[in-house]
């Protein structure tokens, strides 16, 4: 392939230096992710009439700390089980090895460590668990887009080797000119599809008014599948190149089948989105009042 026809892609990972801190262009799209995941669950909350009190907004302020937690967590360990299997297989205690930073990070790990953190904050609020995931598609969808672009910026989780017009250079990930598929971007694209069609299935489901379960139905009835295909367009990392498919279409599939079942769940009983009364005999967060689930 001619050189000329493809983007060189050679943007230096730091954004700026400030003496001895580097602030790295893939660090502020990931700070960005909790704050407009916070600016996106905020305006769910607040449509919900779940901002109204203090101790309203002090519900909302723990179930963000719960998620930055649980998705931290569960992208950095979830890449260390998932795609260091053998080393984690043979060392368990190797997870416990913090040198590098935030490098190697699993979007399937982060999925269900926010899956767990909101569990757990279900116990604690007695706010309806599906409920809960609803409310939160959208700031995932926002945070699916910005991860990627911070991969990008990286220069890492490079596409396979191609010929196609828009093939992209990223000679500090090769060493060399290899055009390749701009997998980040294809990813990024998918967050924004996501996204767009959170809002206009929530504005045609009549928002507040719209079944329990649907939103989070369709965020994983459309990332998860188009996560699948891209995968095909990814270089391969852990398993071998005569493997049919790839770790991320394996961590994929059970997302899917989840997201079938959720969606016939949510179409069949039609609950709704809002809040419910609770049992009494369940516990509640210290000194905050009861959420109705």
């Amino acid at each position: 392939m001619n050189p000329v026809s493809c983007v060189i892609w050679n943007v230096d990972p730091v954004m700026v230096t400030l003496g001895p801190i580097s602030i790295r262009w893939y660090g502020i799209f990931f700070s960005s992710t909790f704050l407009l995941g916070y600016v996106m669950l905020y305006w769910q909350f607040k449509r919900a009439r779940l901002t109204e009190t203090w101790d309203d907004l002090l519900v909302l302020y723990q179930l963000v700390f719960f998620l930055i937690i649980g998705a931290g967590a569960g992208a950095y360990f979830g890449h260390r089980i998932f795609y260091n299997w053998d080393r984690f297989f043979t060392n368990p205690l190797s997870l416990m090895n913090l040198r590098g930073g935030l490098r190697g990070l699993s979007s399937h790990g982060a999925a269900i460590g926010i899956l767990t953190a909101a569990f757990l904050f279900h116990l604690q609020s007695k706010m309806r668990y599906v409920e809960i995931l609803d409310r939160l598609s959208f700031s995932v969808a926002v945070a699916a887009i910005l991860v990627r672009l911070g991969n990008l910026m990286n220069s890492e989780i490079v596409g396979r080797k191609t010929n196609v017009a828009w093939a992209f250079y990223f000679p500090l990930y090769d060493g060399a000119l290899i055009p390749r598929h701009p997998s980040q971007i294809y990813e990024a694209f998918i967050g924004l599809v996501v996204l767009v069609s959170l809002f206009m299935v929530d504005r045609k489901a009549g928002g507040e008014k719209r079944p329990l379960g649907l939103m989070s139905s369709v965020f994983l009835l459309v990332y998860f599948p188009l996560r699948f295909l891209t995968e095909f367009f990814k270089e391969y990392h852990i398993l071998p190149l005569e493997s049919p498919l790839t770790m991320g279409q394996y961590l994929s599939m059970p997302f899917m089948i989840v997201g079938v079942c959720l969606l016939v769940w949510s179409l069949q009983n039609q609950l709704p989105a809002g809040k419910h009364p609770v049992a009494a005999d369940k516990p509640s967060i210290q000194g905050v009042p009861q959420t109705p689930s």
